[in-house]
């Protein structure tokens, strides 16, 4: 009947007018939180800090969205993780910082695990009052004289002095030569310390050699090394070079120890299987007992089929670090997550405990690992506090 149609017409006008719009839509969605990935997934170095800083980044978030999202205040929200590849080029990694923070209007940065892309990123990240934690990189200039910038491991100052010291005080050497790419501020900064802790203790260091990025003959330099007489040979670089500078030193027949820095812990068994007895720095082990970690690579395992790397394992660190930051305020303004970080007291993490003390670089422990039938093996263990 016409007058039953119009009757429910009068009814629908009303309805809309005396009730709220919410009765009608669907429920507003609670917003994610925008977190920056930045890290190499194209280059050489790709392999070493790439997929596993990743894979490490979407453990993370996984688990966290799997919960609900993270507690905000009297809410929970999912994280939304954006990634960006920096290819290893430092202007594009300014570029990549510069679309997530003003474009994609990131909360935080994490990632970051070279020195040589972190430490320029640092310097947008500070300028632009956005929190951003490093997942890898030891270089003291990424953090310093910065509010706004952290990391997650150990600076390379105590792991040169570190490995100096087991050098020539545990393992005996008295003379020490030394192969890094002046290029790179990470090699150049623990060769550098390196060699002012190797000498300040006794040892002398009778070859500094040099290399650019991306050179692959290193023969005049092993030569020198060769002439020098050293009797231990460290090398502070990255595993691509590692890889060719071990395949020289056995084609030149250069009998010589050699001792070497966390990025060894990603090189590949044929390398490792050359380096039996090889000493070197590390972050993070499979063999530490604790039963957050043993959780870790569980789940890693079941994710992804394989053990976690380091740099998987401290960018893990990183993103859960972050939450627990946004937890403790209860915010995700950038402010209150920069706050949330330097009041960190204490933050047990799958790669060990750390806390802040009074700025960007963690108070934590360092691993002494060995090469043994091409496994790396848990030397001992070094406090922050031994090393002055």
């Amino acid at each position: 009947m016409l007058w039953r149609k119009l009757f429910s017409f009068a009814i629908a006008g009303f309805l809309l007018v005396i009730l709220p719009v919410s009765c009608f839509s669907p429920a507003t969605k609670t917003p994610e939180i925008p977190i920056g990935l930045i890290v190499p997934l194209t280059g050489e170095v790709s392999e070493l800090a790439g997929g596993d800083s990743v894979r490490g980044a979407e453990l993370a978030v996984k688990e966290i969205n799997d919960t609900g999202g993270l507690k905000v205040g009297d809410r929970q929200q999912k994280v939304k993780l954006l990634i960006e590849d920096d290819r290893d080029l430092p202007d594009v990694a300014i570029a990549a910082a510069r679309k997530l923070i003003y474009h994609d209007e990131v909360v935080a940065l994490v990632g970051l695990p070279l020195s040589r892309i972190a430490i320029p990123v640092a310097k947008i990240a500070e300028e632009s009052r956005i929190p951003t934690i490093s997942s890898w990189s030891s270089n003291p200039e990424t953090t310093a004289g910065k509010k706004y910038v952290f990391r997650v491991v150990y600076t390379d100052d105590f792991a040169g002095k570190a490995i100096a010291r087991l050098a020539r005080n545990e393992l005996n050497f008295r003379t020490a030569a030394v192969l890094y790419d002046i290029a790179s501020e990470y090699n150049r900064g623990l060769a550098e310390f390196f060699q002012q802790e190797f000498e300040k203790v006794g040892g002398k260091v009778v070859a500094f050699e040099s290399f650019t990025t991306n050179e692959t003959d290193f023969t005049a330099q092993l030569n020198r090394i060769r002439n020098s007489q050293a009797e231990v040979l460290f090398l502070p670089n990255y595993p691509t070079e590692i890889s060719r500078q071990i395949e020289q030193i056995q084609k030149l027949d250069l009998k010589i120890e050699l001792l070497g820095c966390d990025t060894w812990s990603s090189l590949p068994i044929s390398d490792r299987l050359h380096l039996e007895g090889a000493f070197f720095t590390d972050l993070w082990s499979p063999e530490l007992e604790d039963s957050k970690t043993q959780q870790f690579i569980q789940d890693y395992r079941l994710a992804y089929g394989e053990i976690p790397p380091t740099v998987a394992a401290l960018t893990y660190d990183a993103m859960g670090l972050l939450f627990q930051a946004i937890a403790s305020q209860g915010k995700i303004d950038p402010e209150s997550i920069r706050q949330g970080l330097a009041n960190t007291q204490r933050y047990h993490g799958v790669s060990g405990k750390l806390f802040y003390p009074d700025n960007g670089d963690p108070q934590r422990s360092i691993l002494m690992m060995q090469f043994k039938e091409g496994q790396a093996t848990v030397y001992k263990i070094i406090e922050p506090d031994s090393i002055p």
